[in-house]
């Protein structure tokens, strides 16, 4: 940190300052930047940092932040089709694009985005300050589920989609394949699942019918590109969504946003909810059919008139094909577990994730005319 606070000039503090404030005179006070003890979830987001202080505008001093993003070049996602482009999101900022969202979903203001001489690009965006702290409330999850749905509906409702070339076009396809890179094939050997572990773990069958989904999961992604096209966010969960009290949504880091199929964004947010926070619920199924209810009623909400079969086909589906990630990394896991050791209790858990995983993959497989 101590040599990008040194390259931050007063002059480019003062720029930013004057588009915030829309000012064309102001005087600088006192500032200060801490690096955030945050961890990136992906390889092109090299930190977060807080940089605050004081300003003198007509002769009242105000008190400013931003949040400095910086993003590092990173050769291995250098191709608009990979779900992480590593220059998405900064031209994404510069297009302005993410001015023009429907309600109730808004993105941070941008201040500024510019390229260091190292490559890296910085972003200064608006610090999100209404967040709500601590575990969510169930129906939480439901109200923000119905909010994706408007803003996912207004593209099928006549808000023209995006163009512009850099924006992720088949986000599953890709990040499917980029896991494969690390599948060892564990999942897919017999011997794996008649481990006297693997058999307590998980019920007889699930071995065949997980064959099934990797036989067919080709199937499920080719009929997502078929669906009814939205603009989508491509990584809502808890981290990156802060709902505010007017019912409003601020969505965080854009860099996976593009053109997918009408319920797929409920499909991510759901699979990583179920994997992050509430793995724990006893009826997933019954939660799942809620989610898919407050999400067609967003659609509605926001005008679109279609049918609900394809919402759902999309959420089922893309929810669905995270088993093909899950299953590989539990045995992975399990593999490396001394014979000795119990397997911990939160293990029933994730296997209870997965197989409903699993359910909800052969349900999108059934209705794509596949095996099931």
């Amino acid at each position: 940190m101590p040599d990008l606070q040194a390259a931050i000039s007063k002059q480019q503090i003062v720029r930013h300052l004057a588009v915030k404030f829309n000012a064309d005179e102001l005087s600088l006070a006192d500032w200060s930047m801490t690096k955030l003890n945050w961890k990136a979830s992906n390889t092109v987001t090299d930190a977060l940092y807080r940089i605050t202080g004081k300003v003198l505008v007509d002769r009242m001093t105000l008190d400013w932040s931003f949040i400095l993003k910086v993003i590092i070049p990173a050769p291995e996602t250098d191709d608009p089709n990979h779900y992480c482009y590593w220059k998405r999101e900064p031209l994404l900022y510069q297009s302005g694009l993410l001015k023009t969202l429907p309600e109730p979903v808004r993105a941070p203001q941008c201040y500024g985005v510019e390229q260091g001489d190292d490559g890296t690009w910085r972003m200064w965006l608006e610090e999100i300050t209404e967040h709500l702290d601590g575990p969510w409330e169930l129906p939480r999850y439901g109200e923000i589920a119905e909010m994706l749905g408007q803003f996912n509906g207004a593209y099928l409702a006549g808000l023209p989609l995006p163009s512009e070339p850099w924006l992720c076009r088949g986000f599953l396809q890709s990040w499917t394949h980029e896991c494969d890179k690390y599948d060892s094939g564990i999942a897919r050997l017999e011997e794996t699942w008649a481990q006297s572990r693997v058999k307590e773990l998980l019920p007889e069958g699930t071995f065949e019918r997980y064959l099934s989904f990797c036989q067919n999961r080709e199937l499920l992604l080719a009929s997502l590109q078929k669906l009814p096209k939205v603009f989508t966010h491509n990584d809502a969960w808890k981290p990156n969504l802060f709902p505010s009290a007017g019912r409003g949504l601020t969505m965080i880091d854009w860099s996976n946003c593009g053109l997918a199929g009408v319920g797929e964004e409920l499909g991510r947010y759901y699979g990583l909810s179920l994997n992050s926070d509430l793995g724990h619920l006893p009826d997933k199924r019954a939660f799942a059919d809620d989610m898919a209810i407050r999400y067609c009623g967003g659609l509605r909400k926001a005008g679109w008139r279609g049918d609900d079969r394809l919402a759902k086909f999309g959420f089922m589906a893309s929810a669905g094909i995270r088993c093909g990630m899950m299953f590989p990394s539990l045995f992975e896991q399990l593999s490396r577990l001394p014979e000795t050791d119990e397997v911990p209790a939160k293990w029933n858990e994730r296997c209870a994730v997965a197989l409903h995983l699993l359910e909800l993959a052969e349900a999108s497989i059934e209705m794509a005319g596949g095996a099931t």
